[in-house]
């Protein structure tokens, strides 16, 4: 990891970044991240101007502090980052901010609603979770 000819707030980003333990291929676990991190990892992301990338990962959206992240969703930028945003805004429409599973089990159906496809793929399935009775949802692919 290079860091030479980054901003201070690039560099602060890449090393909590880097902080997030690791499966055997290199997938992020966030849900073994730091408590720091799921808290203000988003924050530093918008300093170093990194937010969009960080949208585009389904467990950290699964796993991170709602308030930080809906905080930040304003900046998001790219149209796959804002599609992100809005995907997470409507699952908290949805009912309230929940985490773990209960979070998974409303981005599931907000994804689906809005089409945003790679996420949905990511996010993880619940066989035992019934979608039926959410506002504007469908079954889940099969």
């Amino acid at each position: 990891m290079t860091l030479v000819g980054r901003t201070p707030a690039d560099r602060l980003f890449q090393q909590l970044r880097h902080a997030v333990p690791r499966d055997r291929v290199g997938h992020p676990l966030w849900h073994l991240a730091d408590p720091y991190l799921l808290r203000h990892l988003a924050r530093h992301a918008v300093d170093a101007g990194h937010l969009d990338s960080l949208l585009a990962e389904a467990g950290f959206l699964l796993h991170a502090e709602p308030s930080a992240v809906g905080a930040v969703l304003h900046e998001a930028r790219s149209e796959q980052a804002r599609l992100s945003a809005a995907v997470y805004r409507h699952s908290a429409t949805l009912r309230g901010s929940p985490e773990g599973r209960e979070h998974s089990q409303l981005l599931i159906p907000a994804a689906e609603r809005l089409g945003h496809r790679r996420l949905r793929v990511e996010l993880p399935d619940d066989k035992d979770w019934s979608y039926a009775g959410l506002p504007g949802s469908r079954s889940p692919p099969s």
